[in-house]
């Protein structure tokens, strides 16, 4: 059974020696793997869940092209986002005029 004041200490040391960022850029390990996640996966969290991660060796401090990427790819995403939600909006506003519908419109008047 683990020590949990002792994982804690640990966990508290490595936040300790991270940079001073709000945001940690990681790298996910084999360890994560083995555990079903995928390896190279690079991802933005709170210091604290980095400490975390780390600590538990499941993910690694990413390296500045491995952040250039993780940028990219998020703003990627974002920009993708973004256009699938313009979409929705647009064929959200166009109302399909079906001829039950012209009917019911009629039979209001």
């Amino acid at each position: 059974m683990m020590n949990l004041k002792s994982y804690w200490q640990g966990v508290r040391k490595v936040e300790a020696d991270l940079p001073n960022d709000a945001i940690i850029w990681l790298t996910s390990t084999d360890v994560l793997e083995e555990a079903g996640g995928r390896a190279g996966v690079v991802m933005d969290v709170p210091r604290a869940a980095a400490a975390q991660r780390i600590y538990e060796k499941t993910h690694r401090l990413a390296t500045e092209e491995e952040k250039a990427a993780g940028i990219a790819d998020m703003e990627r995403r974002t920009q993708e986002d973004l256009a699938r939600e313009r979409m929705r909006k647009t064929s959200d506003s166009r109302l399909m005029l079906t001829p039950e519908l012209l009917a019911a419109i009629t039979a209001k008047k």
